[in-house]
């Protein structure tokens, strides 16, 4: 719920939506290709797919996340 509150301030309601949405969607599609023995029920997929972005956002952006002192 932290990690979604964050993201979500940062990237807007509907892309939020988008991005939860077509993460669990593809994560649940690319498991059942990957797997098809087996079936995955739940937003695990949904959840991995938010940690995906966030972790590609901070790698892309990290040149701009430098704390600088007041000085």
């Amino acid at each position: 719920m932290i990690l979604g509150v964050g993201i979500e301030d940062g990237i807007g309601f509907l892309n939020m939506l988008f991005l939860y949405i077509s993460s669990g969607i593809g994560g649940n599609l690319l498991s059942g290709v990957l797997s098809p023995a087996a079936f995955g029920v739940g937003a695990s997929t949904a959840v991995f797919g938010l940690v995906g972005f966030l972790l590609a956002y901070i790698c892309t952006n990290a040149r701009f996340m430098v704390r600088r002192d007041k000085g």
